[in-house]
């Protein structure tokens, strides 16, 4: 959390909002940092192998999108780890 951050996010109460996979427009503009955003995801993917197959669907998800993503998919990362503060025990 403090690598990207997040320290004093907001908790959340599940990996991602209902229907957020079809929240993503076509004409939304490309995410600029891509660098940032694929850390984030490759820390949650080691995250679900290793200890927390509650994350499959999102991380599996945010995967897709590691050539271009767009800033819906950055927000849904940040979500992520916002559950991921909201749940340290799990």
């Amino acid at each position: 959390m403090s690598k990207f951050r997040m320290l004093d996010c907001k908790p959340k109460a599940v990996p991602c909002e209902p229907g957020a996979n079809k929240a993503c427009e076509n004409n939304e503009s490309d995410l600029e940092n891509t660098n940032l955003y694929r850390e984030i995801v490759g820390s949650l993917m080691y995250l679900m192998t290793c200890t927390r197959p509650d994350l499959c669907y999102v991380v599996t998800y945010l995967s897709q999108y590691l050539s271009k993503p767009k800033k819906s998919n950055f927000g849904m990362a940040k979500h992520v780890l916002r559950y991921l503060k909201g749940t340290p025990s799990a």
